[in-house]
């Protein structure tokens, strides 16, 4: 586990200052298949209340296995770049439409991406299409 936080100019923003710590939790950690990696921006309200927003969130797995997609996952990501609904995708392979989107959940988790826009360029880029 890491944790970082930083001291920024009022007047631009900028990062001044870093500091941080980075603690080894693997002896703790039930789940090994995965390291879930945020980035957080903390700020203060006028009330001197701490507020923190995610900025990114990504999935890092352990075993490079855990992160491939499956030929079911493939077969729908090919779909979704041919612009096909979860609906359309349920039908054309005879699942349902809560499977499609569980498979379409899965695609987005182990790609890191955040909508389908972004998972058909990581399609694109990887030649997986």
């Amino acid at each position: 586990m890491q944790k970082s936080s930083f001291i920024t100019s009022k007047k631009t923003g900028l990062p001044l200052l870093a500091f941080g710590s980075l603690t080894d939790i693997s002896q703790i950690q039930h789940d090994e298949s995965y390291v879930t990696h945020f980035i957080e921006k903390t700020h203060w309200d006028k009330n001197k209340l701490q507020h923190k927003t995610t900025v990114a969130h990504n999935r890092f797995y352990v075993n490079e296995n855990d992160a491939k997609l499956t030929k079911q996952e493939k077969n729908i990501l090919g779909y979704l770049t041919e612009g096909f609904s979860s609906k359309m995708i349920a039908e054309k392979l005879n699942i349902s439409v809560n499977t499609a989107n569980n498979h379409r959940h899965n695609i987005l988790k182990k790609t890191n991406c955040k909508n389908v826009a972004q998972m058909v360029t990581f399609a694109v880029k990887n030649k997986l299409i």
